[in-house]
């Protein structure tokens, strides 16, 4: 018991894997208090006889803007990838700061994507040459843009690249 206490790989799955459900639990209730903050302000509304028109007139007149629209975004994380992912990056030292950047950028897709993500870094990886944080960053970034983002963002090509 007391090497699973002291093994490095267990002791960073374990903090991501605490983290992530820590996240997820604070990002739940935040919304559950909201909306059922929201449930109470309409219920006083209805109460004190406000029609319909008026109730949707406050709303949309409020100072707290309300949230975007969501659109349909990942499902969930398919584990096996990140596991992968993260055991790949910390085999070959990765900075903390660049696993965090893409642990974020692969929350942010669907399963797929997330498998096509953890490939792609454990192929950059496994290649042997020398790569650094900002290689890792580079292949993963573009696999994690939304659809939208990407058409409205024109890819900036670098001075180096135009000779």
């Amino acid at each position: 018991m007391l090497e699973l206490l002291t093994n490095f790989w267990f002791l960073l799955f374990s903090t991501i894997t605490i983290s992530v459900v820590v996240i997820t639990i604070a990002c739940t209730w935040t919304q559950l208090k909201q909306s059922s903050s929201d449930h109470q302000l309409k219920m006083q509304m209805l109460q004190r006889g406000m029609s319909a028109e008026d109730i949707e007139r406050v709303l949309t007149c409020s100072s707290v803007p309300q949230p975007a629209q969501r659109l349909p975004g990942p499902v969930g994380i398919d584990g096996e990838s990140l596991n992968e992912v993260v055991a790949a990056l910390g085999e070959h030292e990765v900075s903390a700061r660049t696993i965090e950047q893409v642990l974020i950028s692969f929350r942010s897709v669907d399963e797929a994507t997330q498998r096509l993500v953890s490939e792609a870094v454990q192929n950059l990886l496994a290649s042997g040459d020398e790569i650094e944080d900002e290689q890792i960053l580079a292949v993963v970034r573009p696999l994690c843009q939304p659809k939208d983002a990407s058409a409205a963002v024109p890819f900036a090509r670098s001075e180096a690249f135009h000779a």
